[in-house]
């Protein structure tokens, strides 16, 4: 019997997952309007960021419809396979609004940074995560280590200062020259998205849920920074010439 946490992780990961394939979708067909190159970047990173929710829901279907989880390394590569892609994809997309001189050694940073991961993910597989033990009834739970850990923790920093400190500055700028306060407020929104969906992403996959209220209560603010995050984007952020 599928336990009453096991039904929080599993369909709050399908609602994130569906969320930010719905966000993709939005941007793609935006792009087809106004032709921003911010556009598509935002949609890749909407579906990367709600792909990272891919394994526990495949793995919560297969528990529903099998009673059995997918393998460990399964659920580890559908899950995360998609992050050296996001990593590059949100920096762009700040790089973007702030130094656009500043992509092109964001491409070679990243894209180095990326062979290394999917090395360490397709050719030393085990080595690169953990696994809690679940009884029956129970949603896998899988944990960065190894080498991938040491970049997880790179990107998440790198995500931390140049989006959301970086958006949190492009907002104190605008309201320091007047900017309309819509603005200044939707700058905010995406800097503030951006340092929940770290801090939270990293409580989520380091603190094993033990109880339905914690795990509500983390996926509930997940997906409050998706909605600031990908709202904020909309409609372009404002530029300081």
């Amino acid at each position: 019997m599928i336990t009453p946490l096991t039904l929080v992780l599993g369909i709050s990961s399908l609602v994130l997952l569906a969320l930010g394939y719905t966000y993709a979708v939005l941007f793609m067909v935006k792009y087809i309007y106004v032709k921003k190159i911010l556009v598509p970047i935002v949609a890749t990173v909407a579906f990367c960021t709600g792909s990272f929710y891919l394994g526990p829901s495949v793995s919560f279907l297969s528990l529903v419809f099998t009673g059995n989880n997918i393998a460990p390394a399964t659920y580890y590569i559908l899950s995360y396979v998609w992050l050296p892609i996001a990593t590059l994809s949100i920096n762009l997309m700040a790089l973007t609004v702030f130094k656009p001189s500043m992509r092109k050694p964001a491409v070679i940073i990243y894209g180095a940074i990326s062979i290394v991961f999917w090395v360490l993910m397709f050719g030393f597989t085990d080595q690169q995560f953990t696994t809690e033990p679940v009884g029956t009834g129970e949603l896998l739970d899988v944990s960065h280590s190894g080498g991938a850990l040491i970049i997880v923790a790179i990107t998440l920093l790198s995500v931390l200062i140049i989006d959301a400190g970086g958006f949190f500055m492009l907002s104190r700028k605008l309201k320091q020259r007047d900017f309309p306060k819509k603005d200044v407020r939707k700058a905010a929104m995406i800097g503030l998205g951006w340092l929940i969906f770290v801090v939270v992403g990293t409580m989520d996959s380091i603190v094993p849920p033990q109880t339905v209220g914690f795990a509500i209560s983390i996926r509930v603010i997940m997906l409050v920074a998706f909605n600031l995050i990908y709202l904020g984007f909309w409609s372009k952020p404002v530029k300081l010439e």
